[in-house]
């Protein structure tokens, strides 16, 4: 089994630039939905 490095292979500032990249082409972030709407329709449906 290969030994766990304390090296990511992806540095978090690298994936922050690449977040704000694809933002910036697709118009932002996606909108999360709202968990409390979300459980609140399961309810009613069950």
């Amino acid at each position: 089994m290969p030994q766990k490095t304390d090296n990511p292979i992806i540095s978090d500032e690298f994936l922050d630039q690449v977040a704000k990249e694809i933002n910036e082409q697709y118009g932002g972030p996606a909108k999360e939905k709202n968990d409390q709407h979300h459980n609140r329709n399961r309810d009613e449906r069950s």
